[in-house]
C-alpha cells in the first residue's frame, strides 16, 4: 500500500506491506510525525475515535427493538439446533441397531476385545469359541 506523506519540507512515497497501487489509489495525508506500519493502525483509531458521530435518538429509540429481534432469531436457531441434534441421536442409534443387527446375523464370527476380555461376540463367534 502506498501512502504519500506531505509536510512543509518535503513529499515523499512510502510502500506498506510490499502493494504497489496506482497513483489514484495513494492517500494523501497531512502528519507531523513519522507514519510507520506499526504506527498506522494507531494513527487510523485516532482518526475514527475522533470522527465518530453520536448516536442520535431515533437510533437508540431502535435498539430495544433491534434486541428482540436478535434474541428471536437466535432463540429460533436454538430450536432448530436442538430438534437437529435429536434427530441425529436418533438416526445414530438407529444405525447403531442395525450395526449390531447385522454383525449378529453375519456367517462370520465378530467379537470385540478391550484390555484383553471380549466384551462382545455374536452368536457364530460363540460357537466358535466354546
Amino acid at each position: 500500500m502506498s501512502v504519500k506523506i506531505k509536510n512543509a519540507e518535503t513529499e515523499k512515497d512510502f510502500d506498506f506491506f510490499g502493494i504497489a497501487l496506482s497513483s489514484e489509489d495513494l492517500i494523501i495525508l497531512e502528519v507531523e510525525c513519522r507514519v510507520s506500519p506499526r504506527k498506522s493502525f494507531e494513527k487510523w483509531r485516532e482518526v475514527v475515535e475522533s470522527t465518530s458521530y453520536p448516536w442520535l435518538s431515533k437510533e437508540l429509540n431502535i435498539l430495544p427493538e433491534l434486541k428482540s429481534i436478535v434474541r428471536s432469531q437466535t432463540e429460533n436457531q436454538l430450536r432448530q439446533m436442538e430438534v437437529e441434534a435429536i434427530q441425529n441421536t436418533r438416526i445414530l442409534r438407529e444405525n447403531e441397531h442395525r450395526y449390531l443387527q447385522l454383525m449378529e446375523l453375519s456367517p462370520v464370527g465378530f467379537f470385540t476385545v478391550i484390555h484383553g476380555r471380549i466384551i462382545y461376540c455374536n452368536s457364530e463367534a460363540a460357537q466358535q469359541l466354546s
